[in-house]
């Protein structure tokens, strides 16, 4: 799952003919490192939350606490609630891609 993320959102910062051409990308699995991802230089987290009332804090700490530049959101299911957590992500500025459990789509708020 996490190289299919790693692949689209190679895509989405970089647009789709650009990370076909110039991706370098390198999943930290090891523990050490602070980020999930890197996508050429990009340090991304891989994020994962219940309800949709988490989203905005687990964005936070990835931008905050984790010095994350993009951050990629499974959630559950696409709410109000989900919709208005993913609004104030974009009105902070923050690179974020998310997608449902159910619909494996990323997309942008």
């Amino acid at each position: 799952m996490k190289k299919l993320l790693l692949s689209a959102l190679c895509a989405m910062l970089l647009g789709a003919t650009a990370a076909a051409q110039t991706f370098v990308g390198t999943l930290n699995t090891n523990g050490y490192e602070r980020n999930d991802v890197t996508v050429n230089g990009v340090p991304a987290e891989l994020k994962k939350v219940d309800s949709s009332k988490q989203i905005y804090r687990h964005a936070r700490k990835a931008f905050e606490e984790q010095g994350a530049e993009a951050v990629v959101i499974e959630i559950k299911t696409l709410d109000a609630e989900a919709w208005q957590q993913l609004n104030k992500i974009k009105l902070k500025g923050w690179k974020c891609f998310f997608f449902t459990s159910s619909d494996k789509t990323i997309r942008q708020p």
